[in-house]
């Protein structure tokens, strides 16, 4: 005879989708964090592995990785509201440029730490911040802002900060804040979105005075983006955007590690295909380093991404047999329909 379902079982089960639900980009809405009250309006430090770094020293959640590259907890209050980071630096000398790296909708700095560690193998000093505001994107863009302000006028003693050489790099919604945070603050030079989710068309609103480089690298349209809807961002940007279409691709391939509940909600993730995006933003990356030239290099097609000259060290090779389409997308283009 078949069991009955009890009541508590159904309520069980409901639990367990609720729950999976909340950790995906675009599914729940996190709640905001506390609002930095008015004793906050400078930042201030909260940990206390961020003095000891300040004298040259580490302790407390400073913990080297692969390739001498050292990951460092801190906090700061910040205007915008309280921020935990974490700080990726290089084992190299010399001024590095800084990249801030945004996680998407309900997620967090765990679920970009792939990008951080890569970044700073790549010789990049890397923030991986929380975003404080949840669905607040305009107040996550100014705590953007603020964190990039508050590690200039406290750079780590023993990685400089290059100040003509800032990034924003941010996936799904944290794309979009990212994007709010370079169309109002001229000290970055180009801003990279992971497959960005808009909302209220803010993103396309901010890329038409967007002043920084811009790269667009996006998956296929689906719910966990917006049906691609990082498409009106690439109409305002128009003939000033770089843009690649990773193909079949889900939105969960641009966040690295992602879960099983992006994996679930999203439609899986692939290895190959995530080391696309990171192929594409690593090249773009890159050319930030170099003065000559505002705009990162396109791939050249004869020349597939991981072969040829542009390839440069710590780049995983796509698989063979899997080109990727480039180009830069004017407005209007077929990739980017009118509305």
């Amino acid at each position: 005879m078949k069991p009955k379902t009890t009541i508590p079982s159904v309520r069980a089960d409901l639990l367990v989708v609720v729950v999976a639900l909340a950790g995906v980009p675009g599914c729940a809405a996190r709640p905001p964090a506390r609002p930095a009250t008015a004793g906050d309006s400078t930042a201030t430090l909260q940990a206390p592995a961020v003095a000891a770094a300040a004298s040259g020293t580490a302790t407390g959640d400073d913990t080297p990785t692969r390739a001498g590259v050292a990951v460092e907890r801190r906090e700061v209050s910040l205007p915008a509201g309280r921020v935990v980071f974490d700080l990726y630096a290089p084992g190299t000398h010399g001024a590095a440029p800084l990249v801030v790296v945004a996680h998407g909708f309900w997620r967090s700095r765990a679920n970009m730490a792939g990008w951080g560690r890569h970044l700073a193998q790549e010789g990049f000093l890397a923030a991986v911040p929380d975003l404080p505001a949840g669905s607040d994107h305009a107040r996550n863009g100014r705590a953007v802002n603020e964190l990039i302000a508050w590690l200039l006028a406290h750079p780590p003693a023993t990685v400089p900060i290059d100040d003509e050489r800032i990034a924003v790099l941010g996936f799904s919604a944290g794309g979009l804040a990212t994007l709010l945070a370079a169309a109002d603050n001229p000290r970055i030079r180009l801003w990279i979105g992971l497959d960005p989710v808009d909302r209220g068309n803010a993103g396309a609103t901010a890329a038409a005075r967007l002043a920084a480089t811009a790269v667009l690298i996006t998956a296929e349209p689906s719910s966990c983006n917006g049906q691609g809807n990082a498409a009106a961002i690439g109409r305002a940007l128009g003939e000033r955007v770089t843009a690649v279409a990773v193909p079949a691709a889900t939105h969960a391939d641009a966040e690295w590690p992602t879960d099983w509940k992006a994996r679930l909600l999203c439609g899986g993730s692939s290895k190959a295909r995530r080391a696309l995006f990171v192929e594409h933003a690593t090249r773009a990356l890159r050319a930030l380093t170099r003065p000559s030239g505002p705009r990162p290099e396109s791939p050249d097609p004869a020349n597939p991404p991981g072969t040829g000259p542009s390839r440069g060290p710590g780049v995983r090779s796509p698989p063979s047999g899997s080109p990727v389409p480039d180009s830069r997308f004017p407005a209007p283009d077929s990739r980017f329909p009118p509305p």
